[in-house]
């Protein structure tokens, strides 16, 4: 039996860490913001409306809010460069501070403990777990498109088959034993296959990309190169997990949304083949859509 039987299913493990790393957050934030003692009221002489003339009642309300009066709300320049001090590149870091800043703003303001508030303030650190990086897509001009017949319908159905298979790194078992081996031992060398990984995908990015496409296929074939190559920008941010939690959790997240995308556009270009009665035998790459559209 394979260890990947004794994890945890990789979408609890990640709800579970990311609800953990969200409330270890929000804590923090409000221990750090909150005063180390509640404030009092503390009783004082009031001046008598009758002695005043009632023209001394903003003295006096003053006086009987004493320590309870609220700070003085920060400046919205000030907040701004918090807010920039909080950027940087390990995006774990850069949720936490934003977090903490968020906060002490709004309890400087007399709020933070309303559910409202609290909701926007995570939204808003949510917003920075959007860590998908700046790669460069393919697009239909990028292409090597051909007219379609049984010729080449059966020639793309075979370089893809064989394109697939001389990639046998790129795998989805490789890649979840290595992010629950490294997340349970806290060892980092398990990792480094993330790299051979990575590569593995770009590789099937280019070697597809350069194939001749018969037409009304390049817009499924298309999308399934621009998915491997974020695929791969994802395996890069999974490197990162043991330092940068949340960045590698999001890439987990991306990774499996991609592949299981991906998995469903070949089955759409099996059944398209199959349609064009496109059949490979037992002996062709190709005989692999089969097995995509078998009943």
């Amino acid at each position: 039996m394979g260890i990947a039987s004794y994890l945890p299913s990789p979408q609890f493990s990640l709800i579970l860490t990311s609800v953990l790393c969200a409330g270890g957050l929000i804590w923090a934030a409000d221990y750090y913001t909150s005063p180390q003692a509640p404030p009092t009221i503390t009783s004082a002489p009031t001046p008598s409306a009758l002695t005043t003339g009632g023209l001394d009642w903003k003295a006096a309300l003053a006086t009987i809010q004493g320590e309870s009066a609220l700070p003085e709300p920060p400046s919205e320049e000030a907040v701004a460069n918090l807010r920039a001090l909080a950027e940087g590149p390990n995006t774990t870091a850069a949720v936490g501070r934003a977090i903490l800043v968020n906060l002490g703003e709004a309890k400087a303001q007399g709020l933070g403990s309303d559910i409202p508030t609290q909701e926007r303030i995570v939204a808003s650190a949510l917003a920075k777990l959007d860590t998908s990086q700046d790669v460069t897509l393919y697009t239909s001009a990028d292409l090597t498109l051909v007219t379609e017949n049984p010729e080449t319908l059966a020639s793309y159905g075979n370089r893809v088959a064989i394109t697939l298979g001389q990639h046998s790194q790129a795998s989805v078992e490789s890649v979840l034993l290595a992010v629950g081996n490294a997340t349970d031992s806290g060892d980092p060398s398990h990792l480094e296959v993330l790299t051979a990984v990575a590569a593995a995908y770009k590789s099937i990015a280019v070697e597809l990309a350069g194939l001749a496409t018969p037409q009304t296929l390049s817009p499924l074939h298309l999308q399934a190169v621009n998915n491997f190559v974020r695929i791969a920008a994802a395996c890069e941010d999974m490197q990162v997990v043991l330092t940068d939690p949340l960045r590698g959790l999001a890439g987990l997240k991306e990774y499996q949304s991609l592949t299981q995308e991906t998995g469903r556009l070949f089955i759409s270009i099996a059944q398209a083949l199959n349609k064009d009665g496109i059949l490979f035998s037992e002996g062709e790459p190709g005989y692999a859509w089969s097995l995509l559209v078998a009943p």
